[in-house]
C-alpha cells in the first residue's frame, strides 16, 4: 500500500484529492505548503509526493528542488493548473518525475501514483557488479506486451546508477521517459491504437489492446529497443514497425492536452529527443548529470556566485539599447512571471510568454499563447527556428539571437526537422 504526501494549499483540493487517493487503497499525509511537506520529509519519506505547483512560501518548484537535494530517492508529481505551463516545464527539469493537469485527475492520477511507485522500486543485487561496468549496449526486441516494460526499465536504470550517469532522481525520471516511449511505441505505433479510442474503451482498455494484438496485421509486428549506457551518456532507441506519423505536423505539443502528455514528460525529463523522418523511431538521451548545476547551486550560479561555471550556449543582444541575455540553458521560457528563466519585466510581454528551446544545435521558438505574441525578422510566428542573428521580438522588445550552430553539436549546415 503506497503512501503519499499530499501538498496543497487548497483544502478543497486536500479533501477532493486525498480522497480520490484513499478510496484507491493508499495512505495519504497531507501538508499545505512546501515548508510543511518538507517538515514531515525529515521525520519519514513517502512513496511519492504530490505537489500542487502554485503555493505561498514555497511554490512546487522550490519543492522539487529542496527534494532532489535533500531526497533524491522520492519522486514527486505535480499538479499543475491552467497557466503554470512554463514553471512545470522547468520543474520537470529541475527533478520532478511526472504531471498530472488538475483538470484531468480523475482520469489519470491513480494511474500516474502507481505507474511511478512502480517504477520508483529499487532492484540492487548487482549494484556492486554494475559499479565496474565501463559502457555497456543491449538490444531487445519486444513483441506488445506491456508487462515486459517494468523489468525493462528496472535495467535501464540500474545501468544508468551503476555508471554514475545520473542522480536517483535522474534514474527516475529515464524511466517515466522510457515508459512513456515503449508504451507510445506499442499502443500508438504497432497497435495504432488512438488516445481517443483508449479513452473511449475506459476500464476495458486491456480488452481492447488484447484484442488488437491478436489481430493482423498488428500481431506480427515489434518493437526494437537499443540502449547504448556508458559514463558519458545513456542513448535509447525505440523503434515500432506501425505507419508512423509525421513528424513536422503533428508534435504540437501542451502541458494540459492530455493526447501530448507522453511527449512532454519525453521532452521535459530528457536532454535530448529526436525522431527519424518517418515516425516510427524515437532517440532518447540522458547525459552524464553536472552536480555543479544541481538546484541549489544553480541558484548560486544565477545570482553571481560562481558565473564561469554556467555554460552559455547563445546570446540574446537588445536591438534597443538594453543588457543582453545569455543563453545558459537548453530550454528556456521567457516572460514577465519571475518564476521564468528570463523574466521580462514589461507590461506587454505575457506572464508566460514564449518557450526557447535547442534541438539539433539551433535555437527554436514557440508563442505560448501569448497576448503580443513574437516574430522573427518582424514576421509573426508561432513555432519557429531562429537562424543566428535574426532579430527575435518578443512584444516589442527586440533582440538579435547569436550563437554558433557547429558549436553547439550542428551536423552540417541543414538544420534538422524539428520535431517539436
Amino acid at each position: 500500500m503506497p503512501t503519499v504526501l499530499l501538498v496543497d494549499d487548497s483544502a478543497t483540493d486536500r479533501a477532493m484529492i486525498g480522497g480520490m487517493l484513499r478510496k484507491s487503497g493508499m495512505q495519504v499525509r497531507l501538508a499545505e505548503n512546501g515548508s510543511g511537506a518538507l517538515k514531515q520529509l525529515s521525520g519519514s519519506l513517502p512513496d511519492v509526493v504530490l505537489t500542487d505547483m502554485q503555493m505561498p512560501e514555497m511554490n512546487g518548484l522550490e519543492l522539487v528542488q529542496a527534494i532532489r537535494m535533500q531526497y533524491p530517492l522520492v519522486p514527486v508529481i505535480l499538479m499543475t493548473g491552467h497557466g503554470s505551463e512554463a514553471l512545470a516545464a522547468r520543474a520537470l527539469q529541475e527533478g520532478a518525475a511526472s504531471y498530472v493537469p488538475k483538470s484531468q485527475a480523475n482520469e489519470i492520477l491513480i494511474d500516474c501514483v502507481n505507474r511511478l511507485v512502480q517504477i520508483a522500486a529499487a532492484d540492487s543485487e548487482y549494484d556492486r557488479l554494475i559499479d565496474h561496468a565501463q559502457a555497456v549496449d543491449f538490444q531487445f526486441t519486444l513483441d506488445n506486451d506491456v508487462t515486459l516494460i517494468p523489468p525493462l526499465l528496472t535495467l535501464v536504470k540500474q545501468m544508468i546508477g551503476g555508471l554514475n550517469v545520473s542522480d536517483p532522481t535522474g534514474q527516475i525520471q529515464v524511466g517515466v521517459a522510457l515508459e512513456e516511449a515503449l508504451t507510445n511505441a506499442i499502443n500508438h505505433g504497432n497497435l495504432e491504437l488512438t488516445t481517443e479510442q483508449l479513452e473511449e474503451a475506459g476500464d476495458g482498455q486491456e480488452e481492447l489492446v488484447a484484442e488488437r494484438r491478436g489481430s493482423e496485421p498488428y500481431s506480427g509486428r515489434r518493437c526494437y529497443v537499443r540502449c547504448h549506457i556508458n559514463r558519458d551518456e545513456a542513448k535509447i532507441q525505440i523503434r515500432d514497425e506501425g505507419p508512423g506519423f509525421d513528424v513536422q505536423n503533428c508534435l504540437d505539443i501542451s502541458v494540459n492536452d492530455e493526447s501530448s502528455r507522453g511527449l512532454v514528460l519525453m521532452w521535459g525529463l530528457m536532454d535530448k529527443v529526436s525522431f527519424n523522418t518517418a515516425g516510427n523511431e524515437v532517440t532518447l538521451v540522458k547525459r552524464r548529470q553536472d552536480r555543479s548545476k544541481l538546484p541549489a547551486e544553480s541558484e548560486d550560479a544565477k545570482a553571481g556566485a560562481d558565473t564561469a561555471a554556467v555554460e552559455k550556449l547563445g546570446e540574446l543582444i537588445s536591438v534597443d539599447g538594453g543588457p543582453s541575455i545569455p543563453l545558459t540553458s537548453r530550454r528556456l521560457s521567457v516572460g514577465r512571471d519571475p518564476a521564468c528563466d528570463v523574466c521580462l519585466p514589461h507590461s506587454d510581454v505575457s506572464h508566460q510568454h514564449c518557450l526557447l528551446y535547442m534541438y539539433g544545435g539551433w535555437w527554436y521558438v514557440k508563442d505560448l499563447k501569448s497576448a503580443n505574441g513574437i516574430r522573427i525578422n518582424r514576421i509573426s510566428v508561432d513555432q519557429r527556428r531562429i537562424s543566428p542573428g535574426a532579430i527575435l521580438s518578443i512584444g516589442t522588445h527586440r533582440f538579435e539571437v547569436q550563437y554558433n550552430p557547429s558549436d553547439l553539436g550542428a551536423v552540417g549546415i541543414t538544420p534538422p526537422v524539428d520535431p517539436f
